[in-house]
């Protein structure tokens, strides 16, 4: 029954042996999915096993369509849709293609690793497995970039915290120059010049990667599985870390050197304030006080 209601549909279902495919190359070197015409009309469906293969059929035409005018995500959700209303897990080969051209590398391999597991009969199995360890290499490789730039801008937000309410507790606490002058101004320098280590770091690693990524992919014309998406979002967080790294070590840098101003060696006391603020444009450090 399964085979002669999807026959018009699911009939073209691409083998992933090159010479039984019905794929046809594309531009650029990928492939699409084309629906053969059904050769009789299909009869009435009466049952819910008739319904499931109808939407089946239709799920794959509408998948076919998709990946024909460029629209891969939706064609790949269609392919999926199709498989769980069917059961033929050949269309996991339409849907890994459809992800992959989608720059999804998730969902390909989910799907690739899905279809090298329920077809046993794949001519170029050691092929497509081959390219399903490329993408669970790329996967990691992405992961472990991802982890590294968040743990680099939570230890950025940690020591700007860290500055601020060193500053806020300077600002309250008595304000009497002492003999010889404090030292923890310069601690609070010193964290600000770390920041600004760090944003100079995070800086060339932004610089380098947008010149891989340029000579990878001139004028953003990418090979398949380049992942151009996911390198643009690491490249724009570690610049806005290197921002942040860079405001806010300045910020500390000059709050340490206000305060050794304020707090060094020095047999007068005075009243001084310090104010920080930060906006859109940047920030500033106000000190009031008489020297």
């Amino acid at each position: 029954m399964l085979a002669g209601l999807l026959a018009g549909g699911l009939g073209a279902l691409p083998s992933a042996h090159a010479q039984t495919s019905t794929f046809t190359p594309g531009a650029g070197g990928s492939t699409r999915a084309e629906a053969a015409a059904p050769t009789a009309t299909a009869p009435p469906a009466t049952t819910d096993a008739d319904i499931a293969d109808v939407q089946a059929r239709t799920a794959f035409r509408l998948g076919s369509d998709h990946y024909s005018q460029g629209r891969f995500p939706e064609a790949a959700l269609e392919f999926e849709r199709a498989y769980g209303l069917s059961g033929r897990a050949q269309l996991l080969f339409n849907a890994y293609l459809a992800y992959r051209d989608a720059q999804d590398e998730e969902n390909a391999a989910r799907v690739l690793r899905g279809y090298l597991a329920n077809v046993r009969d794949v001519a170029d199995r050691a092929v497509l497995e081959s390219r399903l360890a490329a993408l669970d290499s790329q996967i990691r490789e992405r992961q472990e970039r991802e982890a590294m730039t968040q743990a680099a801008a939570d230890e950025a937000q940690r020591r700007i915290g860290e500055a601020e309410a060193r500053a806020v507790a300077a600002a309250e606490a008595p304000r009497v120059r002492e003999v010889p002058g404090e030292t923890w101004p310069w601690a609070v320098l010193g964290v600000g010049g770390g920041m600004l280590a760090a944003g100079a770091v995070t800086g060339a690693i932004a610089l380098s990667e947008r010149s891989e990524l340029d000579t990878g992919c001139p004028a953003q014309l990418c090979p398949s599985g380049f992942g151009l998406a996911d390198r643009q979002a690491h490249i724009a967080l570690l610049a806005n870390t290197t921002d942040a790294l860079l405001i806010g070590g300045g910020v500390t840098a000059l709050t340490g050197v206000m305060l050794g101003i304020l707090f060094g060696p020095h047999t007068e006391a005075i009243p001084a304030s310090i104010t920080t603020a930060c906006s859109g444009e940047g920030c500033s450090v106000t000190v009031r006080g008489e020297l």
